[in-house]
């Protein structure tokens, strides 16, 4: 059975299996994306906190250090007021469009790697690398501002719902997270199936169901969960050995990072490729199918 009728016939042991498929691709990408960020982090936070202090920040035990983390907030504030507000605030706006841009970018790469793997063409890193420079990154951009959006829209009416009564805002919070979810199958339909923003768009809202922007939050909410237990007990175990712990950390995180990334990409595969009509030209192959996205 091949992954696509796995996603269709058995979905968590396809993502499972779609993920460990992944480890490896993903682990060259998290680990220059890891090696990227922190020479973003260090540039950045050293300038505003000078390399001691970003070096104390780094520090795992630091994380529990109320006093040291009250001192480093002075310090941005102080960065901030130094720098003006107003500027400050454009900075932060226009990197946040830049940030948008690169994860759409981010997104493709990603999903087109999953496309490789998915059928079981040899993996070219490179070739999706520049295949990833597409239009479908302005669609991805597009997918990512609509919800963005639809998430401040349905925050203020959660907001105005508080007005009422404080379990109204806790009803509206999560019907908004499930609502959102309902957009996620677009992204790989824009990539996979080669849709236009609206036809992604629709894919996923006719696919994703209410129930199943449920579903997808419980999954979200416990990985969460999960996720920050396990990385909060190694970072206090790590913390107890000093700067050797602040490496092991790193460590962990690339390894975490690969795990998120592989899982996160396999399920967004599996959106797709689970509710689409797939005809095969081979027998029990997926190397070559065809997409039938009007299904």
């Amino acid at each position: 059975m091949n992954i696509i009728e796995l996603f269709k016939n058995d979905l968590w042991n396809g993502i499972w299996q779609h993920a460990k498929n992944l480890f490896k691709p993903m682990s060259i990408v998290a680990l220059i994306s890891f090696l990227v960020s922190m020479a973003l982090t260090f540039f950045i936070f050293s300038k505003m906190l000078g390399q001691d202090g970003f070096q104390e920040m780094m520090d795992p035990s630091s994380m529990f250090d109320l006093e040291s983390m009250e001192e480093r907030n002075q310090q941005f504030a102080e960065y901030f007021q130094n720098f003006g507000i107003g500027k400050a605030v454009g900075l932060m706006i226009f990197g946040y469009l830049i940030g948008m841009v690169v994860m759409s970018w981010v997104i493709n790469f990603l999903l087109i790697i999953s496309d490789q793997v998915i059928n079981q063409a040899p993996l070219n890193v490179t070739g999706a690398f520049s295949e990833a420079f597409s239009k479908d990154v302005f669609k991805i951009f597009g997918l990512t501002a609509v919800i963005l959006l639809v998430y401040i829209v349905l925050t203020l009416v959660s907001f105005m719902l508080a007005g009422l009564h404080f379990s109204l805002a806790f009803v509206g919070f999560l019907f908004t997270i499930a609502f959102l979810n309902r957009f996620l199958g677009a992204y790989p339909a824009i990539v996979h199936g080669k849709m236009s923003l609206s036809e992604s768009i629709s894919f996923s809202m006719k696919n994703i169901t209410w129930g199943r922007g449920f579903k997808i939050m419980l999954v979200l909410i416990v990985f969460m969960i999960v996720y920050g237990l396990a990385l909060l007990l190694v970072s206090s175990l790590l913390g107890f050995i000093g700067s050797v712990g602040s490496v092991l950390m790193m460590v962990v995180q690339i390894g975490m990072s690969i795990a998120v990334y592989s899982l996160s990409i396999a399920a967004l595969s599996a959106m797709f490729y689970r509710y689409v009509e797939v005809e095969y030209e081979g027998e029990d192959s997926a190397e070559q199918h065809i997409i039938d996205t009007a299904g």
